[in-house]
């Protein structure tokens, strides 16, 4: 069954068995609710919906111009698996539609990375505006050997994340040379 609730948020629904129901409520600009185990008849059912917040800001350069090019990855509690943005010319974004919760921001393009912006914690309806500059980013280079043979060893997964809790950790096969 479908219905819509009127001015006042107010719906109701007539002719139901007599039972246990689920009941989802879904917005435009809000985030979805489902109950479960709703008895019916019920008279005085209240549903509380959370507005989505969203997200706008700007890559910049090393030297203050928006990162052409760029990518911006969101990682956190409303969002898996993370989301890759690109910016526009300018450099500017917008992510809309999130949930409220808590988050994790960064950009790159290239060889250059921003600072991660974390923990950014939205709340219901919030709208931020986060600027991220790109710098020179560090790179690690390693060899993965065979401990038996001591060769390099081909086809090995590797994953390197940050030593706290990583949102974003990247991901890499080695190379005939180990």
């Amino acid at each position: 069954w479908v219905a819509r609730a009127d001015a006042r948020g107010r719906f109701a629904l007539e002719g139901l068995a007599l039972g246990s129901y689920r009941v989802e409520v879904a917005e435009a600009g809000y985030e979805s609710l489902r109950r479960i185990g709703v008895p019916a008849p019920t008279a005085a059912l209240t549903l509380t919906v959370r507005a989505l917040a969203a997200l706008e800001g700007v890559v910049r350069t090393a030297h203050g111009d928006g990162a052409r090019g760029a990518t911006v990855l969101l990682a956190g509690s409303g969002v898996w698996p993370p989301r890759t943005i690109p910016v526009l010319d300018d450099g500017r974004f917008l992510i809309e539609a999130l949930p409220s919760g808590v988050y994790e921001l960064r950009a790159s393009r290239d060889d250059d990375v921003a600072e991660p912006v974390a923990p950014l914690v939205l709340e219901p309806g919030d709208h931020r505006d986060v600027t991220l500059s790109l710098g020179a980013g560090a790179s690690l280079v390693a060899t993965v050997i065979d401990a038996e043979t001591q060769r390099p060893l081909a086809n090995a997964r590797v994953v390197v994340a940050e030593d706290a809790i990583s949102v974003a950790p990247r991901a890499l096969v080695s190379d005939a040379g180990g």
